[in-house]
C-alpha cells in the first residue's frame, strides 16, 4: 500500500496532512513570530523592540506575513511530492501542497488574521502580573539595570519589562548639582544626606518592605518641593 507521508516534513509547527484551520495556523504564530509576539491578557498584544511595547497594530502587521509563511510551506510540500517514488504518492502529496498554497490565500483574509491570533493566544499569553514585576529591575532606554548588582544590561524577553526611565545609565556619571543641593537642605548633615540618598536609590526600585511615610518638613526655601 502507498504511503504518502514516508518523510512527512514537519512545517512551523504543522505536517503536511494537518487540517488547514485556524488553529493551525495559531500554532504557526507562535512558531515563527513568537519571539516577537506577547499577548498580556486583560491589555493586548506587546511587541518586542527592547523592551516589551504594547502595539495591537504593530502585532498584526507581523502576522500579515503569515500567507506568506504557508505559501513557503506549500512550495516545500511541492518539492516533497515530486521525490515520491510511486503516481499514487505523488498524486497524494500534490493535493496537499495544493490545498496549502489555497489555504494561503484564505489566511490573508482580515476574518482569518483576526482568527488565528486569537487562536495563538494560549501560546503565548503572560498574565498581567507578571509584567514589570522584578522590583530589582530598573528599565533605561536600551538597556535594565540590575539594583542588586549594579550590573546594566541588554534587555531580556523574560524580563518582561514594558515601563522604562527613558534615559540611560552611566556608572561614571557626576551630580554635583545634586551632592550640593542634598548638602545644602540637610544643613551638611553627612549622616542624613547618606540616609536620604539611600532612600532615594530604595524608591527606584519596586520594594516596598520598609513601610516609610515620609514627611518633608521645613518653613519654606528648604527644598520641599525639589
Amino acid at each position: 500500500m502507498a504511503n504518502p507521508s514516508g518523510d512527512m516534513p514537519t512545517l512551523n509547527g504543522v505536517t503536511a496532512f494537518e487540517p488547514c484551520s485556524d488553529v493551525a495556523n495559531g500554532q504557526r504564530i507562535a512558531t515563527v513570530f513568537g519571539s516577537q509576539l506577547l499577548y498580556v491578557d486583560g491589555i493586548g498584544w506587546h511587541l518586542w523592540g527592547s523592551p516589551w511595547k504594547y502595539d495591537e497594530l504593530g502585532a498584526r502587521a507581523i502576522v500579515h506575513g503569515l500567507g506568506k509563511v504557508i505559501a513557503l510551506e506549500a512550495a516545500k510540500l511541492a518539492c516533497w511530492a515530486a521525490k515520491a517514488k510511486s503516481s499514487a504518492v505523488r498524486k497524494e502529496r500534490e493535493a496537499a501542497s495544493q490545498a496549502r498554497f489555497k489555504w494561503a490565500r484564505k489566511s490573508e483574509l482580515s476574518s482569518s488574521l483576526e482568527a488565528a491570533l486569537k487562536c495563538a493566544k494560549p501560546y503565548l499569553t503572560a498574565r498581567a502580573a507578571e509584567m514589570d514585576a522584578d522590583p530589582d529591575l530598573l528599565g533605561g532606554i536600551d538597556s535594565v539595570l540590575d539594583l542588586q548588582t549594579g550590573l546594566y544590561r541588554p534587555y531580556e524577553p523574560a524580563d518582561r519589562i514594558t515601563k522604562t526611565l527613558g534615559l540611560a545609565f552611566d556608572h561614571l556619571a557626576a551630580c554635583p548639582v545634586w551632592e550640593r543641593f542634598v548638602s545644602q537642605v540637610f544643613a551638611e548633615d553627612a549622616e542624613l544626606v547618606g540616609w536620604f540618598q539611600r532612600f532615594m536609590g530604595y524608591c527606584l526600585s519596586g520594594r516596598r518592605s520598609e513601610h516609610l511615610l515620609p514627611i518633608f518638613w521645613g518653613s519654606g526655601g528648604n527644598g520641599k518641593s525639589t
